[in-house]
């Protein structure tokens, strides 16, 4: 194959040491038996949830979402195959795709590997420094952002202004800085609406979405309060906190999903994912609101695991990171087995469930119901046996030969 511009150096000039590298790391997305730890994906089923409460629809921040775990596990790669396939027949002859777009995916993955990973290693290298509004911002600007293929993102308008670099280092006319060390680093996102649902249902405000399809979320932290002991919110919510089958996360998930699907019905799957992270940890979610499948992946550490080869980012969330956020390509959705594995939603929503399917939006979703004024007229009926007892009373008490 011919390389016809600048961009294409990466595919030849990919060092042999990174091929080796990413080999090990897709063994912890397919072989069970991996010595380092196998990345997985669990099948949840909802036990009871607030999705329909008959009186109002829950924030994000009060979600309540009780799950337990299917006894079977799948690799996280049986959901990507298409995207393990193209680096296996990279790795194994340095194939390039044919197809423009799936070249252009690879190019994002290698190209960050070889060309970007030092620089954003050394920055995220202490991510627990971070407050929750600063970590989704790094991480973003720093990894999710530069896999995918538009490094645009958008961060909640509500947390601008309580990061470091986030308030006035930036002017109208300029993109704002990020909130990492690096001087002059510039987010190649914004601070915007970030709100999702519907006020009868599930909503609220996500952290970041990534390029318009796909949501990193988080339990909600009130920075602004005094943490004990003088630790950081984030460190606070790590040890209070799980993002293990976090019903936040989950009815984000859910949400986004069925909004993509009502949006991009031409779709050739609908397994949509959700990000959750912290500063040590992510976690990735998917929910097919096709077939009512919720997936859980096991927590995979930020750094470790294959530290050496490729700085101190663990390798192996680096191709997670690459794979979900470009899930559009490289997805092939639930596998046929899996569809059995019902998450329940459905009976659980069945009250709302045309809600979430037909009515939900993205952006100047509201926290509150408008005023129905007719929910206050009560209708009140009267037995005839009733209606004649009260008209007898009047009688009792108006008799003035009684008084």
């Amino acid at each position: 194959m011919s390389y016809d511009s600048d961009d294409d150096r990466v595919f030849v000039e990919f060092p042999k040491s990174l091929v080796n590298a990413l080999n090990i790391g897709l063994d912890s997305l397919m072989d069970e038996t991996n010595w380092m730890g196998y990345i997985s994906l669990t099948p949840l089923k909802i036990l009871n949830s607030n999705a329909a409460d008959c009186h109002e629809g829950f924030p994000f921040s009060k979600a309540y979402c009780c799950t337990e775990k299917y006894s079977t596990q799948y690799s996280f790669g049986s959901v990507f195959r298409k995207g393990i396939s193209m680096l296996i027949e990279f790795m194994l002859h340095r194939t390039v795709p044919d197809n423009k777009q799936e070249k252009f995916v690879l190019s994002k993955l290698l190209h960050y590997l070889f060309d970007y990973l030092d620089t954003d290693a050394e920055i995220m290298k202490n991510m627990e420094m971070y407050t929750e509004t600063e970590l989704t911002a790094v991480i973003a600007n720093h990894l999710f952002g530069k896999l995918s293929t538009s490094s645009c993102f958008t961060i909640d308008k509500q947390c601008k202004g309580k990061g470091r670099g986030q308030g006035g280092r930036g002017s109208k006319k300029t993109s704002p800085l990020c909130p990492c060390e690096k001087n002059d680093c510039v987010l190649s996102g914004d601070f915007g609406d970030t709100s999702i649902g519907n006020w009868m249902v599930w909503h609220g405000n996500v952290n970041v979405i990534i390029n318009n399809e796909v949501v990193i979320g988080s339990q909600d932290v009130e920075e602004k309060d005094c943490s004990p002991g003088g630790k950081s919110p984030v460190e606070v919510k790590l040890k209070s906190n799980s993002l293990s089958r976090n019903p936040q996360v989950i009815a984000q998930n859910i949400v986004f999903s069925f909004l993509q699907k009502h949006r991009h019905p031409e779709s050739e799957n609908f397994l949509f994912p959700c990000i959750g992270v912290t500063g040590k940890d992510m976690i990735v979610y998917f929910y097919d609101s096709m077939h009512d499948v919720l997936l859980e992946s096991t927590l995979i550490p930020l750094h470790g695991m294959i530290p050496s080869a490729v700085s101190n980012i663990n390798l192996v969330a680096i191709v997670v990171s690459w794979l979900v956020v470009n899930y559009k390509y490289l997805c092939d959705g639930v596998m046929e087995e899996m569809k059995t594995m019902k998450a329940e939603f459905f009976s659980q929503a069945e009250a709302k469930l045309a809600v979430y399917k037909f009515d939900l939006k993205a952006g100047e979703v509201g926290n509150s119901c408008p005023v129905d004024d007719s929910q206050d007229k009560v209708k009140n009926v009267h037995h005839p046996f009733l209606m004649d007892l009260k008209k007898r009373k009047r009688m009792v008490v108006l008799d003035p030969s009684e008084r």
